[in-house]
């Protein structure tokens, strides 16, 4: 299942990674502090978890495959 918990963290964590590679590229790259600030923050913004694991009772779906 895709919104299995153990598969989001392991999600989770490959997000922490890969927003740490974009915040050191960013600190690379230097350029004017302001607008450093500002990627970085749009960095964090996007690399946010937003799915939450689905609970164990619940069927993907919801009423898929009955008619109407």
């Amino acid at each position: 299942m895709l919104l299995d918990a153990s598969l989001l963290r392991r999600y989770e964590e490959e997000l922490v990674v890969l927003r740490d590679k974009a915040h050191k590229l960013l600190c690379e790259l230097g350029g004017d502090g302001e607008y450093l600030a500002m990627l970085q923050h749009m960095v964090d913004a996007a690399s946010q978890m937003r799915l939450e694991p689905m609970p164990n009772n619940s069927t993907p779906g919801g009423s898929a495959g009955q008619n109407e």
